[in-house]
């Protein structure tokens, strides 16, 4: 999505799949078009995934997604289909919020730290 910032901006809640297409000039990207099947969602919004992320996902124009808010971030999930067992949808991308995302990134090591002995 655009930002992970604002939690307000994807709510929790289900969404169906109306369009996947590469992004221009990127190719190692996807652009999923996502509409809102929750009452009080954003109608529409856009996740950009990796080509792979897609694939291993097996996404598709017309399956339902789930967005659910963690403590991180968003999980967004397969819905099972019908007859399938509820309840074990595994997320297939995370998004997250920004501030977990400044923990996470790299930083250099202090030259004079004590090397660590294992």
């Amino acid at each position: 999505s655009a930002s992970s910032s604002g939690k307000g901006q994807v709510a929790q809640g289900t969404s169906t799949v109306v369009d996947v297409a590469a992004v221009t000039g990127l190719p190692d990207l996807m652009r999923v078009r996502l509409q809102a099947a929750t009452p009080g969602l954003t109608p529409e919004f856009a996740l950009l995934l990796p080509s792979q992320t897609l694939e291993h996902a097996h996404l598709a124009t017309g399956q339902t997604i789930r967005a659910e808010h963690r403590p991180y971030g968003i999980a967004f999930a397969v819905v099972a289909a019908h007859g399938a067992t509820p309840g074990h949808a595994q997320a297939f991308f995370l998004v997250l919020d920004d501030a977990w995302h400044k923990e996470l990134q790299s930083r250099p090591l202090d030259s004079a730290a004590p090397a660590v002995n294992s």
